[in-house]
């Protein structure tokens, strides 16, 4: 029974010396494990070429996308300059258009002036100065300055050089002491609109 003690006792020592052994080289092979491993130059060549890569990819990504947005710029620009261009035709169209119908409607007005105008050298001389005369040469002066306000102005014509753009010969004849080319009697009266001649002067020329 003395032996059988003795080897128990001697068990436990052994298992007493396992459970206290130090546990160091597992924790160093632990730690070896987290340690992050220790890069080959191969490797680190290849990282900083795909790093590059991608860089030159993105550049080149970029570039493209600014072509693209500069080309939707200019074509921008173009719309509106082609816009601003078709909207100044369109206004100088309907200038051109507005000046037509004002010279027309006063080109037929006309006739009325030179109604008038025959009309007051018709007028008796004991008739003038009577109210229903006055009311005549009333509407006359009313409705020339009315065309006057759109731009209308007389010709111009007797004891003027003959001017062929704003003259129109019907007849000449030798006048004594009256200059060669000079305008000496006036059948009708001509008009100007604005800068243009809208009626010439139907005019006798001194030979």
């Amino acid at each position: 029974m003395t032996e059988e003690v003795l080897m128990t006792q001697e068990a436990r020592n052994e298992q007493e010396m396992e459970n206290t052994q130090p546990v160091e080289p597992e924790l160093e092979k632990a730690q070896a494990d987290n340690e992050p491993m220790e890069m080959t130059e191969p490797v680190v060549e290849e990282i900083e070429a795909a790093e590059a890569s991608a860089q030159a990819d993105l550049e080149q990504q970029l570039q493209q996308e600014r072509e693209k947005a500069q080309g939707l710029l200019d074509e921008l620009k173009r719309e509106r300059a082609s816009f601003i261009n078709y909207r100044r035709r369109i206004e100088q169209e309907k200038e051109s258009w507005s000046r037509e119908a004002t010279a027309s409607l006063i080109y037929n007005l006309l006739s009325v002036l030179d109604d008038f105008e025959r009309a007051k050298k018709a007028i008796p001389e004991e008739f003038k100065g009577s109210p229903w005369v006055e009311g005549l040469l009333l509407v006359e002066r009313k409705l020339f300055s009315t065309l006057e306000l759109a731009g209308l102005k007389p010709i111009e014509a007797v004891g003027k050089p003959f001017d062929p753009n704003i003259h129109e010969a019907v007849s000449t004849e030798p006048v004594e002491g009256v200059e060669h080319g000079t305008v000496v009697e006036e059948y009708r009266k001509g008009y100007m609109l604005g800068d243009r001649v809208l009626r010439p002067s139907m005019v006798k020329v001194a030979q």
